[in-house]
């Protein structure tokens, strides 16, 4: 029957992942790596990062460029001293910290 084929084809299709926010928080899961990061001191703990580490590597923090938040992390689009641009990710419940590469220039 005709609706027994509309409602397979309803039934099998996929539907499309949603974001919470751009396409920055999740483009490669894979690509988070552990880190630790140095936060500005102030009455809001992890208000803004200065430095983090990459491949024991300290890097420093010229800009921060964008911050949000997302269910259970806190995230920051940051320039770093060498050029490069960096997502860096809290887990603020169990207080641990990512960073990757950003995909997204600036």
């Amino acid at each position: 029957m005709v609706g027994d084929s509309f409602r397979s084809a309803a039934q099998t299709a996929v539907a499309p992942q949603v974001k919470l926010r751009g396409p920055m928080s999740d483009l490669a899961p894979t690509s988070w790596k552990p880190t630790e990061v140095q936060c500005f001191a102030s009455s809001r703990a992890n208000e803004l990062p200065v430095s983090f580490l990459v491949d024991d590597r300290k890097i420093e923090v010229r800009a921060v460029l964008d911050s949000w938040r997302e269910p259970d992390y806190l995230y920051f689009k940051v320039e770093a001293e060498n050029g490069g641009v960096y997502e860096l990710r809290h887990h603020e419940h169990e207080d641990w910290w990512q960073a990757r590469e950003s995909l997204l220039r600036g």
